[in-house]
C-alpha cells in the first residue's frame, strides 16, 4: 500500500456544458503546468475536475485557477480548495475479485469512522484520499486487512 509522504490540497473545479467542451481538462492541467505546479493525480466528470497536488502549491494553483473561473462564468460555476488530505494506493494485480477488496476497504474505514474525500478505482488499482490526520491508522489497518486478500 503506497502512501503519499506529505500533504495533499484539493482543488476542485466545478461548471456546466463541458460534456460538449472539447480540451476543457487539458486547458486547466496547462494553466497548472505552464506555472510548473504537478498534479498529483486528478479525477473528472462531465461537469467538474478536481486535482490533487502538493498542499504548498495548493493556494498558487487556485489563484491561477479561480482567475479563470471569473473570466468565464459561462464555462465554470466554482472552485474550492481543501488541504491536508493524505493518499494510500492499493495496487490490486494479483486479486481475483476487486469488488471484495473494494468492500473490505470501504468497509474497514467506515468501522473506524475514518472520512473518504475521494475513491478513485481504475482497472489495476484503488487510490483513497483521505484526512492527513487519518493517514497513519488507515495505512496500518489497511496493511493487514489486505494480508487477507493478497
Amino acid at each position: 500500500v503506497y502512501r503519499n509522504e506529505i500533504p495533499l490540497a484539493v482543488l476542485s473545479v466545478v461548471g456546466s456544458g463541458w460534456a460538449n467542451r472539447a480540451g476543457l481538462l487539458a486547458r486547466l492541467m496547462a494553466i497548472l503546468g505552464d506555472a510548473s505546479i504537478p498534479v498529483a493525480a486528478t479525477s473528472a466528470s462531465s461537469h467538474s475536475a478536481t486535482f490533487y497536488l502538493d498542499e504548498k502549491l495548493g493556494e498558487r494553483a487556485h489563484h491561477l485557477l479561480h482567475d479563470l473561473v471569473l473570466a468565464e462564468p459561462e464555462t465554470f460555476t466554482s472552485i474550492s480548495l481543501r488541504g491536508g488530505v493524505g493518499e494510500l494506493r492499493v495496487r490490486l494485480g494479483a486479486v481475483a475479485d476487486a469488488r471484495d477488496v473494494l468492500a473490505g476497504i470501504t468497509q474497514f474505514l467506515a468501522h473506524r469512522r475514518i472520512s473518504v474525500v475521494e475513491l478513485i478505482t481504475v482497472l489495476s488499482e484503488i487510490n483513497i484520499y483521505l484526512p492527513w490526520n487519518d493517514l497513519e491508522a488507515a495505512h496500518e489497518g489497511l496493511l493487514k486487512l489486505l494480508r487477507t486478500y493478497f
